[in-house]
């Protein structure tokens, strides 16, 4: 008769024991699922405070040996990457193509960026509009961030 009391006994502690294992792994499942969640909302939180913070503006557009250069401003609070590992992070289309363009002062290159509210010459590498004609110039940045400019021609040297 002993022996038939033993049998409850071990079977609730099996069944225990299993119940401990079961909660157990799930905590470490939930814990590492939560955890992954948690890095993934403050990266993206992150990366939506930078696009809000981020802007620039073409300010001026201007002749300069034929070609139409540009002064382009960071309006925002960040900094924006304008060139890195050698690449240019900014893309320029003039009236929808898109353009090669080039730093106006030599002395820039490679990895660049612009702090807020400094000024960076671009050279468009595109020839001034004929007279009253207009091109239409769009620059594109890291972090959703774009203007475009009218350069028009009325006979002056800017737009």
């Amino acid at each position: 008769m002993s022996r038939k009391g033993i049998t409850p006994i071990v079977a609730t502690v099996l069944l225990m024991l299993i119940a401990v294992g079961a909660v157990g792994s799930a905590s470490v499942f939930l814990d590492d699922t939560l955890t992954g969640l948690q890095e993934n909302l403050e990266s993206d939180l992150e990366e939506e405070q930078t696009v809000e913070a981020s802007d620039l503006r073409i300010e001026s557009a201007y002749r300069s040996s034929g070609d139409i250069n540009i002064d382009v401003r960071n309006s925002g609070s960040v900094t924006l990457d304008v060139a890195r590992d050698g690449s240019k992070l900014w893309n320029l289309y003039i009236d929808g193509r898109p353009q090669n363009w080039d730093y106006v002062d030599a002395s820039r290159g490679g990895d660049e960026s612009i702090t807020p509210n400094e000024v960076i010459s671009l050279d468009t590498n595109t020839a001034f509009p004929s007279s009253d004609s207009s091109k239409e110039i769009s620059l594109n940045a890291p972090f959703e961030t774009e203007d475009t400019y009218i350069c028009y021609n009325d006979g002056g040297a800017n737009c």
